[in-house]
């Protein structure tokens, strides 16, 4: 599932991380630490911080602000910050952390969630498959297509589970009920049934008693009730596999055309904006660091 957060939900956006960050946390009671907010040394990332920073402190809400240079500098800031402080529960990050695997690289545990604002393409498709990292994109359109899944479907592999205990299924309970049955009827058997030397019984003159007969065509028609069963699983199975195999040849080279290259969307300091005057909290302050950022090279 595509958790790419589109253009016109960035306020809902916030207004969750307010939330996140004025609520205690049931496993200490006490409030969360600040907003951990990384920032690249760029001067749209600086634009956006601003205005950021200047939300947060309208709305009561302390923040760490932290300039990263690196994916190894973000990195270790982070899984030092998180092991040394348990209440940081939010992470804002402005024009870094979008192209790598968060979750993975940062060691991130289940409280935490991850703000990204970045202009710099492609995702990483584990961050917009990740219900802990929330991308603050600039598209109204989020289209899943354009986002395929990283790695194979877990339903696939639960189909092949499947078709493995299907065909390790023994007879059916009508089957096993008529071989009871058939079986009952062989030790009632008197004039054709078993004699005292524990031989099977027959007719006069030597062929087969009804019974008996009427056991054998059971016997060679669940025979072949079996055989055609088991070529059924095998043709359905054969074909489940090549779709499969299909499926996979089809994500791998989505996969493949999505990593191709490298781009920018919109500018962060301008969905940061728009962000604010969404909840009508925009000013002149904050139309000057967008006019800067463009007029910055």
């Amino acid at each position: 599932m595509v958790l790419i957060q589109p253009l016109d939900a960035l306020e809902d956006a916030y207004r969750k991380l307010k939330s996140r960050q004025l609520e205690v946390l049931p496993a200490t009671g006490n409030m969360p630490s600040p907003v951990m907010i990384l920032v690249a040394p760029e001067p749209d990332a600086l634009c956006a911080a601003k205005m950021l920073t200047a939300l947060l402190r309208s709305d009561g809400i302390t923040y760490n602000l932290k300039p990263v240079a690196s994916h190894g500098h973000l990195t270790s800031h982070v899984r030092a910050s998180l092991e040394k402080d348990e209440g940081i529960v939010s992470i804002f990050m402005i024009n870094c952390g979008g192209t790598f695997r968060l979750v993975e690289d940062l060691a991130l545990q289940s409280r935490v969630v991850v703000y990204v604002l970045d202009s710099h393409r492609p995702y990483d498709l584990s961050n917009v498959h990740s219900e802990q990292v929330q991308i603050l994109h600039d598209s109204l359109d989020i289209n899943t297509q354009r986002y395929p899944e990283p790695e194979p479907d877990d339903d696939e592999e639960d189909e092949d589970e499947g078709l493995d205990e299907l065909e390790e299924v023994g007879p059916s309970r009508d089957e096993d009920s008529d071989e009871e049955d058939e079986d009952g009827e062989g030790s009632d058997e008197e004039g054709g049934g078993r004699r005292s030397d524990g031989s099977e019984g027959a007719g006069a003159d030597g062929e087969p008693s009804p019974k008996r007969r009427k056991r054998s065509e059971k016997l060679e028609a669940r025979r072949l009730r079996d055989a055609e069963r088991i070529a059924a699983r095998a043709q359905r199975r054969e074909g489940t596999l090549a779709q499969r195999r299909a499926r996979e040849r089809q994500r791998v080279a989505a996969v493949r055309a999505y990593y191709a290259g490298t781009s920018f969307g919109c500018a962060t300091a301008v969905l940061m904006y728009e962000m604010v005057n969404q909840m009508n909290k925009a000013s002149n302050h904050d139309l000057w660091s967008v006019l800067a950022k463009v007029e910055i090279p």
